[in-house]
């Protein structure tokens, strides 16, 4: 037997080891080793200075609860169930009470959640304070611009801060993905104090909430419709145009003279985005599913916009199309699947609960449009549906915040290759 004996390090060792420490590994190498007295040993890798999102499959520290998703998703939820009762109760200040729970309370408490779980996906950053604490100075400013309505900068300060953690990751990054929505997130404290003071009209919020709709969900519903489509082996269909499309004309429908185009036009856009073959198979295979939710949801934001831009019935319906209908079922699709079970083979599994609360969210905006053609008792119909609507979530999102939280968060886990393949054989083209 030959003995071995160790390298000498030399000079130009040491020149080669520092010529590769200027290099440093994206990841730390896993399978790769050499056999040693009969055992494989790692190689070790030079620590990463660039943080990265964990992989698909992975579980993230600690239970859905520590996660942004778990806090401000019930947070969401809360705030959309107690909207409705203001009007019901015929509490003073009714009108902006219900604004105040339903677009920056339910809308600013669900965009919050849904940007700082994505933005782990964009910049591979975790956020500067944990998700427990900026949901529980969330409530706080909440709870205060409730108690004293009069004082609604104190919520403004909360919502800055929120805002601010949400552009800590983004700006750290040199990244410009998610920018507008965070943007707009931030923007939303001012404009509670706007409105609280009269200087924001009340028939420009439905407006902003469709602005905020195509910056998030012109965005999220392509991806998720496209992840379905290739986990069934369904053809992917043509590429959408852009988010930036229906925002830009959204906001130029605020211009005098191009309102009812710019309307169209971004129903056109709206539409664009469910122009897929599968999305038809899946509305007629599983109209509840997880990605069906989306297709309604969207579907209504698109006949809201019709409505606005053409006059069809009262105005109100159009804005309760986009509210209820649209920014309602969106929030709700999204939300939901963060606690929905997750198979290998059929991608999110909506629960009993979620499909039920999702069926009493449409039959809400129903009630509502029948209400305003002057069916009676639809009024109040509509919001008892609506109020149960999130309790079904409630349900569903409280028994999951003690669960592992996996990632990703709201997408389903990645398909094994001898399914896709089973799958494009039996859905050929």
């Amino acid at each position: 037997m030959i003995p071995r004996y160790p390298a000498r390090e030399t000079g130009k060792t040491r020149a080669a080891l520092r010529f590769v420490a200027l290099f440093p590994a994206r990841r730390p190498c896993q399978g790769r080793g050499a056999a040693r007295d009969g055992k494989e040993t790692a190689v070790p890798s030079l620590p990463s200075d660039r943080p990265e999102a964990p992989s698909r499959g992975d579980a993230l520290p600690g239970p859905l609860l520590c996660q942004p998703a778990g806090p401000f998703f019930t947070l969401a939820a809360l705030f959309a169930a107690a909207a409705p009762w203001p009007w019901l109760l015929h509490w003073p200040d009714a009108a902006l009470l219900h604004l105040r729970l339903g677009i920056f309370g339910m809308g600013g408490a669900a965009a919050a959640g849904y940007l700082m779980t994505a933005q782990r996906a964009w910049t591979g950053r975790a956020l500067p304070l944990p998700a427990l604490w900026l949901a529980a100075l969330w409530t706080g400013g909440r709870v205060v611009s409730l108690v004293w309505p009069g004082q609604p900068w104190l919520a403004a300060v909360s919502a800055l801060v929120t805002g601010a953690a949400l552009l800590w990751p983004i700006l750290a990054a040199r990244t410009a993905r998610g920018l507008p929505a965070v943007l707009f997130v931030v923007a939303m404290g001012p404009a509670e104090a706007a409105l609280v003071a009269g200087i924001l009209p009340p028939d420009r919020l439905a407006t902003l909430l469709a602005i905020l709709l195509a910056l998030v969900g012109g965005k999220a519903v392509p991806a998720f419709l496209l992840a379905e489509a290739q986990r069934r082996g369904w053809p992917a269909g043509p590429q959408a145009p852009g988010a930036g499309l229906g925002a830009a004309a959204l906001v130029l429908a605020q211009l005098p003279g191009v309102r009812t185009g710019m309307l169209l036009l971004a129903a056109l856009w709206c539409l664009s985005r469910l122009r897929r073959r599968s999305v038809g198979r899946l509305m007629r295979h599983a109209p509840l599913s997880a990605a069906a939710m989306l297709v309604w949801s969207w579907g209504l934001c698109a006949a809201g916009l019709v409505a606005a831009g053409i006059g069809i019935g009262p105005p109100a319906a159009a804005t309760h199309l986009l509210t209820l209908g649209a920014a309602g079922g969106m929030i709700f699709a999204i939300s939901a699947r963060a606690a929905m079970r997750r198979c290998p083979h059929r991608g999110l599994v909506a629960s009993r609960w979620q499909k039920c609360g999702f069926a009493l969210l449409l039959a809400a905006t129903a009630l509502r449009l029948a209400a305003g053609a002057g069916l009676p008792l639809a009024l109040a119909g509509s919001g008892l549906c609506w109020s149960a609507a999130w309790l079904c979530h409630l349900a569903a999102h409280g028994a999951a915040l003690m669960r592992p939280c996996p990632w990703p968060v709201l997408s389903a886990p990645g398909q094994p290759r001898q399914t896709q393949h089973h799958a494009a054989l039996r859905n050929p083209g």
